[in-house]
């Protein structure tokens, strides 16, 4: 029985360390790939008004360099369009906006030699055209909220928040949400790691299954938001210090704590995620699955990536 025991342990050690895979780049200089990428996002409230907004894109990746210690890639966003241009509101000329802030504007990224991205070589050309697109945004913003939006926000303080988000150091932690954040590292079964998205913190586990072959393989992530009260609490004071004027701010401070105590504010969410990779590093396809409670209002989206058009084919 021992004997038999001992077999088995051996052969589910061997299984669990078979299951494991090192995303590394192989990119040759001229490589090109283009994805076609579909978002649909749902947004439900309490008071049960809803909104649905489905988009579809392409983006394209130029290995434009391999250096001795690193790729040069361009990544540019080519175009982005609702799937229903005839719905049109607030919510969806907004989004709109935000995600054509990088329409054709070259994102140059260096990486070390196994992937990882390391610098944003453009980064001030980036934020440049950012902060003029939080300009159009707030103005936006404020011309639909009228006085309402005058009473409660301040205008130059929402522009500032937004132009704080565009750090490289914050674009890189954004990076590493998404398949270009795993080159470089070994995934195996059961390995586990904490994430950042949206402002939240998530645990992740990651599965491989055995199905990889010599041709690609494939990386499952499992997520689920591992915010702690005092982690709650430290998001809503930031971005509250941001808004309001500081006699608003120390009543939020004072009775934060019973606020939190009451359930009233939540912040939970999943995200169930599978990238296909090619055995050349390259991204074959990907899909996002996340669901969001953020203070009352439920959002679920699925995002999707494969390619339309590469240079190896």
């Amino acid at each position: 029985m021992r004997k038999i025991m001992m077999l088995m342990l051996l052969f589910v050690t061997t299984a669990v360390m078979a299951a494991s895979v090192k995303v590394v780049a192989k990119y040759k200089k001229g490589d090109y790939c283009i994805y076609q990428v579909t978002q649909t996002s749902s947004t439900s409230a309490q008071t049960g008004e809803g909104t649905t907004l489905s988009f579809v894109g392409e983006i394209r990746y130029d290995v434009t360099d391999v250096r001795p210690d690193g790729y040069t890639l361009e990544a540019k966003t080519l175009k982005w369009e609702k799937v229903n241009p005839a719905e049109s509101d607030m919510a969806s000329e907004l989004t709109m906006m935000s995600m054509k802030m990088m329409e054709n504007l070259p994102v140059v990224l260096k990486t070390d030699r196994e992937g990882k991205i390391v610098q944003f070589a453009n980064f001030d050309e980036i934020k440049s055209k950012v902060s003029t697109l939080a300009d159009e945004v707030v103005d936006k913003l404020f011309a639909q909220g009228g006085e309402v939006m005058v009473g409660v926000l301040n205008k130059e303080s929402l522009k500032q928040m937004m132009l704080d988000e565009i750090t490289e150091e914050k674009m890189l932690e954004n990076m590493g949400s998404n398949y270009l954040g795993l080159y470089g590292k070994t995934i195996a079964t059961g390995m586990m790691e904490d994430e950042r998205f949206g402002g939240m913190k998530f645990k992740t586990t990651y599965l491989v299954p055995s199905a990889s072959n010599a041709d690609g393989y494939t990386i499952k992530a499992s997520s689920v938001s591992s915010m702690t009260k005092d982690d709650l609490k430290d998001l809503i004071l930031k971005q509250v210090e941001k808004l309001m004027p500081s006699d608003q701010v120390d009543m939020v401070k004072d009775n934060i704590d019973m606020i939190l105590d009451s359930g009233s504010i939540k912040m939970e969410g999943t995200k169930q995620t599978t990238y296909d990779f090619l055995s050349s590093g390259w991204l074959k396809s990907a899909e996002h699955i996340i669901k969001l409670n953020m203070m009352g209002a439920e959002t679920s989206s699925v995002s999707k990536s494969i390619i339309k058009e590469c240079s190896w084919e």
